[in-house]
């Protein structure tokens, strides 16, 4: 064989070899979707009263000056029509992804005398139906948000017979198997594996939300406390990485200053977790807040040991709650990978609601892709932690600003974020500890954490809220490391693929080097004799 056969060989053992490593990198990195907040009104009406959340007062009057929107209304939770909207589009987007997490909150705001469990029951099972007849064989992880038990807010943690409601008439064991509704059925929280090596926990987070009073003066409400500790333990034990999903997050609502979600009692205990067991604990997923945001979680030395993303929801609803606003109906696509769990990059996607309502062909856009308007290299905790750094500087005021038009998903991309508006986001995005918020926000947090304010003040202006009477408002490892450019995880599987390819191919070239000098230090007749068979 001569050397230009050999060179031949060489480049396609070289393409065959990056094919193999890029194959490689396209099988470790998976997607899933993250949908929530649906708060399905059946009572939605084309001609209801936007100040009655759209519904008709009575049957006798309509509204016909003023026909409001197919998909919805910015003063209103969502109809069927967006529910479905929302959940064929992400059967169109991305209908082969791994697993569907769905974050809780199914039912109206309305007040708790137009509703029964029953009722509650039926708007449950509207929503889960449409997803399972959506996606028929998809693992989809549900949890339950603070709506979602009748009366609201008022979630079960010793009478246990509402969870099994859930399961049976509103469809939840269709996507819950045995193993999973053994726990679920005696307070509301299951485990699973998604993968070898990567457990799901899924909590029932509004046991501990301000708002139950019945869990006001218990411990540990439905035991979930003590069963989280004994599985995580497990899972260290194991090797496993565990992603925590829940719909109410612990922490500070980040739009309205000092509002705490979880009791302090059960906030401390929820953060010793986090801390504790932050080498197992990988990824954390939430909703509730009906804004696009996320929280860093710092051990008590001050170093970032966690993350949470926070995901917008589908209805558009205008809280009650002053300063919380109202948002465009949202989607999440999350790419992970497969082999370590770790979330490398979302895209949100958003309903632009006004337009959608006056162009019958108005569709489902991409907001952003996270890697991309940050300028990082991946989601990790360490991304994380430098995004808010980022937003604390001046330099970082135009993207600090990107971020405030995203947190209220588009609805007012030049929403107005003044002084104080920006020290409420950076310490709620900075401190799940509501005694560091609470300094942050004041000016004396400890110099290990990023201080309150240090850029230039811009100028949010909260949206303004409805005049709606029913106020049921909405009121979410690694070890210690430095910030610094994340990297790609396929990334390592390209530069080890091309590393090994050159070691290879130097090889083969000083061998055939070595040879040819060989050759043509022999004698012409030895040369001659080799073409004689």
């Amino acid at each position: 064989m001569d050397l230009k056969m050999w060179y031949m060989y060489t480049a396609i053992f070289f393409v065959e070899l990056l094919a193999e490593n890029g194959a490689r990198a396209s099988i470790s990195e998976g997607t899933f979707w993250q949908v929530t907040d649906f708060h399905y009104d059946s009572l939605y009406s084309v001609s209801g009263d936007p100040t009655k959340l759209c519904h008709k007062v009575k049957a006798t009057i309509t509204n016909t000056s003023n026909t409001l929107g197919k998909l919805g209304d910015y003063k209103c939770d969502s109809p069927l029509a967006l529910v479905n909207s929302a959940v064929e589009t992400m059967k169109k987007l991305k209908a082969d992804a791994d697993f569907i997490l769905w974050t809780g909150d199914n039912v109206p705001h309305v007040k708790d005398s137009e509703l029964s469990e029953t009722k509650v029951l039926n708007l449950m099972k509207t929503v889960t139906d449409a997803i399972r007849v959506t996606f028929p064989n998809a693992s989809v992880y549900p949890v339950f948000g603070n709506h979602d038990p009748y009366p609201s807010n008022q979630m079960p943690y010793k009478q246990f017979e509402y969870y099994k409601r859930v399961a049976n008439y509103s469809h939840w064991n269709k996507f819950l198997s045995a193993d999973m509704l053994k726990t679920f059925l005696k307070g509301g929280y299951y485990t699973t594996m998604i993968k070898f090596g990567l457990r799901l926990v899924a909590l029932n987070t509004p046991l501990y939300y301000t708002s139950d009073k019945l869990t006001a003066n218990v411990t540990d409400p439905a035991g979930q406390f003590n069963w989280l500790r004994s599985l995580l333990k497990r899972s260290r034990k194991n090797k496993e990485k565990v992603y925590l999903v829940g719909h109410v997050p612990p922490g500070t609502f980040v739009r309205v200053r000092g509002f705490h979600w979880f009791y302090p009692k059960f906030n401390d205990l929820y953060l010793k977790f986090l801390q504790s067991y932050h080498d197992v604990i990988i990824n954390q997923f939430y909703g509730h807040e009906h804004t696009d945001s996320f929280r860093i979680v710092h051990d008590n030395k001050g170093t970032t040991i966690g993350s949470m993303f926070l995901s917008p929801s589908v209805t558009p609803w205008n809280s009650t709650l002053v300063g919380a606003g109202y948002n465009n109906p949202s989607i999440r696509l999350y790419t992970y990978n497969r082999d370590t769990g770790q979330v490398t990059d979302y895209i949100q996607y958003y309903l632009n609601l006004s337009e959608a309502n006056a162009n019958p062909n108005a569709t489902w856009k991409v907001e952003y892709q996270f890697t991309k308007v940050y300028g990082l290299g991946d989601a990790s905790i360490g991304s994380m932690e430098k995004l808010v750094e980022i937003f604390n500087s001046t330099a970082g005021a135009k993207l600090f600003q990107k971020y405030i038009g995203f947190n209220g998903v588009n609805v007012d991309p030049q929403a107005k974020c003044d002084e104080q508006c920006h020290i409420n986001h950076i310490c709620g995005l900075s401190h799940v500890n509501y005694t560091l918020y609470d300094n942050c926000v004041k000016g004396k947090g400890p110099p290990t954490h990023p201080t309150p304010h240090t850029g230039k003040p811009l100028t949010h202006r909260p949206h303004k809220p409805t005049d709606n009477p029913h106020d049921k408002t909405t009121d979410h490892h690694h070890h210690p490391h430095k910030p610094r450019h994340s990297f790609p995880h396929y990334m390592y599987y390209i530069i080890g693929g091309l590393s090994g390819t050159v070691i290879i191919l130097f090889i083969i070239i000083a061998f055939l080097c070595l040879r040819q000098r060989r050759l043509l230090g022999q004698p012409r007749y030895i040369k001659s004799s080799l073409t004689i068979n």
